[in-house]
């Protein structure tokens, strides 16, 4: 199985092979999923609480930012 067959795709749609490939490997290729829509996407392109205020949510993609409103931190 490779990435691309589950980039970008919902945590809760993926077959049980399809999860364990992701349990497995997500550490190594830096995956993690969006908090609100558990889109799966890698670690850098998500948006962390860290840099932004999310509004309660860890991490969010980019469609969820700017659907609950964030807004990132002034530096």
């Amino acid at each position: 199985m490779k990435i691309k067959q589950i980039m970008y795709r919902s945590y809760c749609d993926l077959e049980p092979q399809e999860k364990r490939f992701y349990n497995l490997n997500s550490e190594k290729y830096e995956l993690n999923t969006c908090s609100k829509c558990q889109m799966i996407d890698t670690t850098y392109e998500l948006t962390w609480d860290t840099y932004a205020d999310l509004k309660g949510w860890t991490c969010l993609c980019d469609d969820c930012f700017y659907e609950v409103g964030g807004e990132y931190h002034e530096m």
